[in-house]
């Protein structure tokens, strides 16, 4: 299997053993973190429609706060088409780019 990853590993992607079970609640974990994330954003973004804020320049702001920006936690899995999304609501520029 590490050789599958190899071109990934060159790049400089982690590439990350472990057993079954532990692969899966990663899984899991990672598509929950995901998941509450947007939640999260959207709750945002309709608080700035309340207050007149522009969503999209808080977005980016927080994106730029490393504090929060760090809660995209990188991983590279196979398997899922969730696996393949990696959006990042924190990103700057709105989350239009993959967590890294």
């Amino acid at each position: 299997m590490a050789k599958c990853y190899t071109p990934l590993t060159q790049a400089g992607h982690p590439l990350v053993e472990t057993d079954l079970e532990s692969t899966e609640v990663t899984k899991y974990a990672v598509s929950s973190l995901l998941e509450t994330k947007m939640t999260f954003i959207n709750e945002i973004a309709a608080l700035c429609e309340t207050v007149g804020a522009d969503a999209r320049a808080v977005a980016h702001g927080m994106g730029l706060d490393l504090n929060a920006s760090r809660l995209c936690f990188g991983c590279v899995s196979f398997g899922t088409a969730d696996s393949e999304r990696g959006w990042n609501p924190f990103a700057p520029g709105g989350g239009s780019s993959r967590c890294h």
